[in-house]
Protein backbone atom coordinates (compact mmCIF):
# COMPACT_ATOMS: atom_id res chain seq x y z
CA UNK A 1 0.00 0.00 0.00
CA UNK A 2 1.79 3.39 -0.78
CA UNK A 3 -0.08 6.34 0.55
CA UNK A 4 1.33 8.74 -1.21
CA UNK A 5 0.07 8.26 -4.68
CA UNK A 6 -3.13 8.71 -6.13
CA UNK A 7 -5.47 7.95 -7.62
CA UNK A 8 -5.11 4.27 -6.13
CA UNK A 9 -3.48 1.41 -8.83
CA UNK A 10 -5.96 -1.53 -9.54
CA UNK A 11 -4.27 -3.88 -7.49
CA UNK A 12 -4.84 -1.43 -4.16
CA UNK A 13 -8.50 -1.23 -5.31
CA UNK A 14 -8.51 -5.60 -5.62
CA UNK A 15 -6.62 -5.69 -2.20
CA UNK A 16 -9.48 -3.47 -0.48
CA UNK A 17 -12.28 -5.02 -1.92
CA UNK A 18 -10.50 -8.19 -0.68
CA UNK A 19 -10.39 -7.14 2.60
CA UNK A 20 -14.00 -6.00 2.76
CA UNK A 21 -14.78 -9.22 1.36
CA UNK A 22 -13.01 -11.14 4.28
CA UNK A 23 -14.68 -8.51 6.79
CA UNK A 24 -18.73 -9.33 5.16
CA UNK A 25 -17.94 -13.23 5.69
CA UNK A 26 -17.55 -13.73 1.80
CA UNK A 27 -14.04 -15.75 0.97
CA UNK A 28 -13.38 -18.88 1.11
CA UNK A 29 -11.15 -20.85 3.51
CA UNK A 30 -8.52 -20.68 0.78
CA UNK A 31 -9.00 -16.94 0.56
CA UNK A 32 -8.88 -16.42 4.01
CA UNK A 33 -5.38 -18.15 4.76
CA UNK A 34 -4.11 -15.97 1.84
CA UNK A 35 -5.15 -13.19 3.27
CA UNK A 36 -3.52 -13.69 6.60
CA UNK A 37 -0.23 -14.68 4.79
CA UNK A 38 -0.34 -11.49 2.86
CA UNK A 39 -0.83 -9.28 6.01
CA UNK A 40 2.32 -10.68 7.45
CA UNK A 41 3.71 -10.45 4.47
CA UNK A 42 2.32 -6.64 4.30
CA UNK A 43 2.21 -5.29 7.73
CA UNK A 44 0.70 -2.10 6.12
CA UNK A 45 -2.61 -3.34 4.73
CA UNK A 46 -3.04 -5.39 8.36
CA UNK A 47 -2.98 -1.54 9.64
CA UNK A 48 -5.81 -0.85 7.06
CA UNK A 49 -7.79 -4.06 7.57
CA UNK A 50 -7.54 -2.85 11.74
CA UNK A 51 -8.82 0.83 10.53
CA UNK A 52 -11.77 -0.74 8.31
CA UNK A 53 -12.90 -2.94 11.16
CA UNK A 54 -12.71 0.00 13.70
CA UNK A 55 -14.79 1.91 11.16
CA UNK A 56 -16.86 -0.27 10.15
CA UNK A 57 -18.14 -1.13 13.80
CA UNK A 58 -18.48 3.07 14.32
CA UNK A 59 -20.99 2.85 11.70
CA UNK A 60 -22.70 -0.06 13.12
CA UNK A 61 -22.93 1.88 16.43
CA UNK A 62 -24.18 4.97 15.32
CA UNK A 63 -26.94 3.39 13.26
CA UNK A 64 -27.82 1.26 16.14
CA UNK A 65 -28.39 4.14 18.50
CA UNK A 66 -29.63 6.55 15.27
CA UNK A 67 -27.02 9.41 16.21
Amino acid sequence: MNVTTAPESDSDIEISKMIDDYIDGNLSVDEIENIWVFFIQNPGWYSYFETALTLRSIREDLAQNKY
